[in-house]
Formats: structure tokens, sequence, C-alpha cells
């Protein structure tokens, strides 16, 4: 019996063996980067297919993901940058993941696929629709249905139910002519259900989500007393909206800045105040002299309810609320933060905040890269009003690399709101 065991334990090592070699014979072949490292005192393989210009890795932690992994022709796809989705030229194919605001029950899809009579008649129905492209138009083939073996085993990802969306008969071989087919007719397909069946589904997105990292607590934290401050409920709640918008870039920084934009009228007037005082202040100042009223009127002059334009209401703002100080001890705190918002960043922003210059005060140049990145998030007009600004969109590289200073729009609107904040009154 121990004889027996024995034999089928090495009978499994040499099939796990043979695995790995067969892994590292095809990836050689298809010139496919294959590594091999210990993590965590386990074998970790990876394997990294194409994305774009980039690669994507493929982590296979056991030995049985390294038997699936075998089972497809990995060496055919390449994934789609920014997206859970595979591409085939060789087939002429683009599949990809799905995802759903909320979850989809299979009555829900079966409504969504126009096939709840066949789930009626057979429960276990694969739900699944086909559509064509018109001849006079091209062969395009659109598929709704479930997720290929194929698909499953490269992207990992929840499908909760959902299908898949693949795109067939097509002639691709350029990555981002794959994603502009992708893009085209998922925008249009998913637009369409939203109208008739009023159910929004979206392409998987592939994107590391940083959360906030917790470099653990160093000091005792303060006990737990009852409230001594109130905060107006207006920012309030959209700073509690922001901290609950993990994963939304774009959405959170918004939130973020909306927060500090709502004191504008307050610490932009205290502002105005000072510059006038100065100005009235000055023993040559007269009061029917054009040229001196006009001084006046430029200090006041605004847009809405604050005084001045917007970025110097927020440049008042965060003068008032926030310590010269306290902002550097932030921002140097760690040294990846520093050294990214010390710098530009390519389709994000231009304006670095200048932290070489230990005396400097960098209130304003927090301002200015907060407001650069706000423009570029609000203005989506078509044919923009500026072609310095360019659009910064949901899912996009520039939107994930948004961390720090999402990190840093958080620590302003913290401040402002302590701040602003007044003794607790019930």
């Amino acid at each position: 019996m121990v004889l027996e065991i024995d034999q089928e334990d090495e009978l499994q090592e040499e099939e796990i063996e043979n695995n790995r070699v067969e892994l590292s014979r095809r990836c050689s072949a298809a010139e496919i980067t294959c590594d091999v490292q210990e993590v965590l005192g386990e074998r970790l393989t990876r394997v990294h297919l194409r994305a774009g210009r980039q690669t994507r890795a493929i982590a296979l932690f056991s030995d049985a993901r390294i038997k699936e992994f075998l089972s497809i022709p990995f060496e055919k796809y390449v994934f789609l940058q920014d997206y859970d989705a595979i591409c085939c030229y060789e087939e002429g194919f683009i599949e990809s993941a799905l995802t759903a605001f909320g979850p989809i029950s299979r009555r829900a899809l079966a409504r969504l696929l126009g096939q709840e009579d066949d789930l009626e008649q057979n429960d276990k129905t694969d739900l699944k629709v086909e559509l064509y492209q018109s001849p006079e138009h091209g062969k395009a083939k659109i598929v709704l249905g479930p997720p290929s073996a194929e698909l499953q085993v490269l992207v990992r990802t929840r499908f909760r139910n959902l299908p898949s969306l693949r795109i067939e008969n097509l002639e691709i071989s350029q990555h981002d002519r794959a994603v502009e087919i992708l893009e085209k007719i998922s925008n249009s397909l998913f637009f369409q259900i939203d109208l008739s069946r009023e159910m929004y589904l979206g392409l998987s997105t592939h994107r590391q989500v940083r959360r906030p990292f917790r470099r653990g607590i160093t000091q005792t934290p303060a006990e737990l007393e009852f409230p001594l401050t109130e905060y107006n409920p207006e920012p309030i709640a959209l700073y509690s909206y922001a901290r609950n918008a993990i994963g939304m870039p774009l959405l959170q920084f918004l939130a973020y800045y909306q927060t500090i934009e709502f004191y504008f009228p307050i610490y932009s007037l205290a502002e105005a105040r000072r510059r006038i005082k100065n100005i009235l202040k000055n023993p040559a100042f007269r009061y029917d002299r054009d040229t001196d009223v006009a001084k006046i009127v430029s200090a006041i002059k605004g847009v809405g309810p604050g005084y001045g334009d917007e970025r110097a209401q927020l440049r008042a703002t965060l003068n008032e609320c926030l310590d010269s100080d306290s902002i550097r001890s932030f921002i140097t705190e760690y040294p990846e933060r520093a050294n990214i918002l010390s710098a530009k960043v390519k389709g994000l922003t231009d304006h670095k905040i200048t932290i070489s210059n230990p005396a400097s005060d960098l209130r304003n140049d927090v301002a200015d890269r907060i407001y650069d990145i706000r423009c570029k998030i609000v203005h989506t007009k078509s044919g923009s009003y500026d072609a310095e600004v360019k659009l910064l969109l949901p899912f996009s590289q520039e939107a994930e690399s948004l961390f720090h200073d999402i990190e840093l729009i958080q620590y302003c609107a913290r401040e402002v709101l302590i701040s602003a904040s007044a003794p607790l009154r019930l």
C-alpha cells in the first residue's frame, strides 16, 4: 500500500515537472518571457503576454494553474491594454470581459438578451445572442454569451453571471486598431442596451486599484471622545463621497475639489478685503481717479460668488487653511510621493511642486497643480476652448496615475474642513 502511494507521488511529481518543462518550451518557441521566482517559500511562475507596447504578467501560483494554462493556445493571444480583453490576430476576433453596476440575475440577463422564453423552458440554457453587421457595411459579428475558456484562463476576473463581448470576422493585425474597434462597438452597443433595457454594461478594465497604503501606526492613536466640533453638512458629504469612491480616481479627485470649492466665497473674500485695504492705505490713492478705482475693481473681480478667478480663489483658500511647513512635511513624508508631486506627469499635469528649495512656500504650487488637473477632468467639450487643455478620461493610464495627487487633495480637503469647523452645538 505504501509503495503504491509512493508511486502515485512520483508520477504526480513527474507530471508537474513535465508541465513546467512544456510551459518553458512553448514560451521559448513563441518568444514569450517566462520567469520563475520564490514568493513566501512558494514557486511562482509568470508568463508575460504582449499588451500593446507593454506586457502583462500572468501569475501561475500552482501546478494546477500551469496545467490549466497549458490547456489553451496562449501563444495566439495578446491582451488589449487597459482592458480585461484578449485579441487573436490569426483568427480575427476580440473578446472582453464585461462589468455592470450591481449584480445581474440570470433572469435579468435573459431579458437583456431577449431570451426570457428560452429560460422559462430550460433553466440551464446557455444564454447567448449573435448580432450580424449588414452585408453592405461589412461582415463583423457580435456575440454576447458565456465567456470562452481562453478568456477565463487568461483574465481570471469574476464574471458574475455576465456574458463576454466577442467581436468576430475582423481583419486586424495592430493593437491600437483592435482597441479602437472594441471601444467603438461596445460604446454603441451598450448605449443601445441602456436605451432599450435600462441596463448599462461596460468593458471590464484592467487596472491595479491603489488603495491608501497603511504603513502602520507609529504612535498610540488618540482616544475617541465626544465630538467637540461640527462641519458644514455639504462639504463633509462631498468628502465622505470621495472617501468611498475607491477605484474611481476622477470622481474621487473632483469630490475632494468640490469639498474645498465650497469655501471659495469665504476665503477669497478675506483675500479681497486684504488687497482692498492695502490699496486704500496707500496715501497716493484717489477715489476720483479712474485708474485707482480700477485697482479696486480688479481686486474684487470674480467668477460666481467668490472674488477673483477660480485659480485665485483656490489659492486664497489653501493659503488661509494650510500651513506651509505642514504641507511640505506631508509631501516629503514618503520619497515616492515627493518624486511624483515634484515632477511633471505627461498627460496629467505640467505643474510641479518645487520642493528643492526648503524655504519656499509650496501652497501656490499645490493650488496650481490641483487646479490644472481639475480643468482636465471637467473641461470635456468637443473642440475644447483651450487647445492646451487635454481631456483626462476615465480608465486612461493618466487617470490611474492620479494616486499621489488624490492623496494630496485629500490632505488639503481635510485641512480646509478643520480650518472651517466650528464648536459643536446641539
